[in-house]
């Protein structure tokens, strides 16, 4: 190549030109106060996002489609089922235990607004069946309004 370190590193660290670069990425642009790389910058891309946003969810979509088709398929055999009673335990148990191990922090530094918000959250839900999105839309607000009011 018939240039130098530095001015290959400037081209290939320019991420506003990747899109001449890169079939894929199209466009990106530094984030807040970044201006070329270093520790801590960020950036950002439309099909950046999406590839990332697919990569996340695809494969566990697919894999859920494939275990629904099986599911209606030999579902109502009789051991499908009692398989299926002791994964959707396993199941609940690591529910239980993600949601006390990201309460668990929130619970520590501000129990005085989790706590009320969690509580309500849990009756509505558990107890009363009420639908979540429903009680999901109410408890934001409210948290939001806790918050405000706890700090003046």
């Amino acid at each position: 190549m018939a240039a130098s370190a530095d001015r290959v590193w400037d081209l290939v660290s320019d991420i506003t030109r990747i899109g001449e670069f890169s079939p894929e990425t199209f466009e990106a642009e530094w984030l807040g106060d970044a201006t070329g790389p270093a520790v801590g910058a960020r950036f950002r891309g439309v099909k950046g996002s999406a590839a990332a946003f697919l990569g996340i969810t695809f494969l566990p979509f697919v894999i859920v489609i494939i275990l629904g088709a099986l599911y209606e398929s030999y579902g109502d055999r009789p051991g499908v089922t009692g398989a299926l009673l002791g994964v959707s335990a396993s199941a609940a148990g690591m529910i239980l235990a993600m949601a006390a191990r990201i309460a668990q922090p929130l619970l520590s530094r501000r129990p005085g607004e989790a706590l009320p918000v969690m509580i309500l959250v849990f009756t509505a839900v558990a107890l009363l069946n009420l639908p979540l999105l429903w009680v999901i839309a109410g408890a934001i607000p409210l948290s939001i309004g806790i918050s405000w009011w706890r700090r003046g």
